[in-house]
This record gives structure tokens, C-alpha cells and sequence, in this order.
């Protein structure tokens, strides 16, 4: 787990995500613990075992001429939670999804890079 966090992420600066947000809201709706809204609004809770919460993420969705702007989040998970997220906004899982964002800590009030983020190693 990473602790709390609260990020806003974004596509690397000049372009834009390839997801809409239609494509988003269908390729997360369906996963375990997911509640979706479709006014962007959802929470994920993160079950290991039988009917226990490991972790949490909330986030919101804006969206802009059909594409995604950027994602606000919040939560307490393990990276590979975050990475799924991250790996829906690219269009596909991938190692290096993370390259394709650009992550503002709102605690650290910077970008941080994902490798730079406590609790990776």
C-alpha cells in the first residue's frame, strides 16, 4: 500500500488520452467492488479476501469533447491497483503505462514522476 493519496492525472502534455469516457465507464464497470457513476463519480473497493476491504480508490472523470481531461483520485491501494486505473486511460495494460501520465500530487502541490512516489520500492 501506498498510504493515502490524492492525485489528479493527466496525459502527457500535447496529447490525450485515447480512451472516451464511455469506453472508460465500460472497461471499469464490471470489475469487482467497482460503483460507477455516469456522472464520472465512482468507488472502488479493493476486496482480498471474502468480504474484506483492502484498499479504497474514489475518483472522478472529466471529459471534454469526447475525450478524457484528466482523473481526480483518492485513496489508500497497492500500486498494481493504481496501474490497472492508469492502464484503462492508455488503452491498454502495459509496464510502462505510467510514462503516459503525468501525476499531480496534490499533497506535494508538484508532478511527480511514478517512480519518484514513497512506498514503490
Amino acid at each position: 500500500m501506498l498510504g493515502f493519496q490524492h492525485w489528479y492525472v493527466y496525459p502527457t502534455e500535447g496529447s490525450r488520452f485515447s480512451v472516451t469516457f464511455e469506453q472508460f465507464a465500460e472497461s471499469v464497470s464490471d470489475w469487482p467492488g467497482m460503483y460507477f457513476e455516469m456522472d464520472g463519480s465512482f468507488v472502488w473497493s479493493i476486496v482480498s479476501e471474502p468480504n474484506q476491504v483492502r484498499a479504497q480508490i474514489d475518483g472522478m472523470v472529466y471529459d471534454r469533447d469526447d475525450r478524457i481531461e484528466y482523473l481526480d483520485l483518492k485513496g489508500n491501494a497497492r500500486p498494481e491497483d493504481w496501474l490497472a486505473l492508469f492502464g484503462v486511460l492508455a488503452g491498454s495494460p502495459c509496464d510502462d503505462v505510467h510514462q503516459q501520465l503525468r501525476i499531480f500530487d496534490n499533497a506535494k502541490q508538484a508532478y511527480v514522476s511514478w517512480n519518484g512516489i514513497e512506498g514503490l520500492r
